[in-house]
């Protein structure tokens, strides 16, 4: 009896027909009858569909799959064969799938200097079309490099997960082709703090007051708001995220513990410790 997971494999073809015929009917039009799409954008539209049957075939061939375990994440291969090409073929995976995300990027960029910039959007024309079909190539080799620099499993890390892969998917950890993302220590924590305070803080407030003039006309509303309260917020961000970032890491949380504490301890109970029974720092000694 299939397990859920196993099911995966069934989108996967559907997902892999469905788009198959349809990024080839896309060419087809794009190169045999319609005329209003031509040049760069032209070249963009197939690059765009070729890009997207090349994604979707080679997720049939690498299966790949991921789990989410406590503080770690297991992305692995639900394909029989060698070990050592289905990582590769699931790194690679990864790295199309990046390089899919920066090129939608480079359409965007293309379509508003297409808009608002003519003369600069023709600099991707020419010698320029090998600027903006190689630039995706760069995220997509650091996303797969990555993989292999930094998530390669190791002792602990398949031992983190090893039960997890047995009860869920019936698989030794060791015959599985894996990489293993297992987040260690406060400085993790500490980044994704840093990451939502200014987001909270800094993005949502700024993007309100200068989306307001966009969204009045279009709901056809009238605004009067004295927004400039929100700069006050901007001035809180400063001190929050370093506060959390000593909250969070137990290093600067152990020092601030000591001072604290040295500095709520009364002049006549300092006195009366000594030297050698004195467990405070040496700095705070002196």
């Amino acid at each position: 009896m299939k397990t859920y997971f196993q099911y995966s494999t069934v989108f996967t073809k559907i997902g892999f027909g469905a788009g198959f015929i349809t990024n080839l009917f896309l060419i087809y039009l794009t190169v045999f009858h319609v005329k209003k799409i031509v040049g760069t954008y032209k070249m963009m539209v197939i690059s765009f569909a070729i890009m997207g049957i090349v994604f979707a075939g080679w997720e049939l061939v690498s299966k790949p799959f991921v789990h989410n375990y406590d503080k770690a994440l297991i992305y692995f291969s639900l394909a029989d064969g060698n070990p050592r090409f289905f990582q590769f073929s699931i790194a690679f995976y990864s790295m199309i799938y990046m390089a899919i995300l920066s090129f939608i990027a480079v359409q965007f960029l293309y379509r508003y200097l297409a808009l608002f910039h003519p003369k600069m959007a023709k600099k991707f024309g020419g010698y320029g079309v090998f600027g903006w079909l190689g630039y995706p190539i760069i995220p997509g080799m650091i996303y797969f490099s990555s993989f292999y620099l930094y998530c390669q499993p190791d002792k602990d890390s398949d031992e983190f997960v090893r039960q997890e892969m047995l009860t869920n998917y019936e698989l030794a950890i060791g015959e599985v082709p894996r990489f293993v993302i297992v987040s260690y220590k406060q400085l993790f924590r500490a980044l994704v703090v840093q990451t939502i305070v200014p987001t909270v803080m800094f993005v949502i407030p700024a993007g309100c007051i200068l989306l307001a003039p966009l969204f009045s006309p279009i709901f056809g509303i009238r605004i009067s708001l004295q927004t400039g309260w929100l700069c006050a917020v901007f001035s809180l961000y400063p001190p929050m995220d370093s506060i959390a970032f000593m909250m969070i890491v137990t290093e600067y949380k152990k020092i601030v513990k000591e001072h604290i504490a040295y500095m709520f301890t009364s002049p006549e109970t300092v006195g009366t410790v000594s030297e050698t029974t004195d467990t405070r720092p040496k700095h705070i000694r002196k």
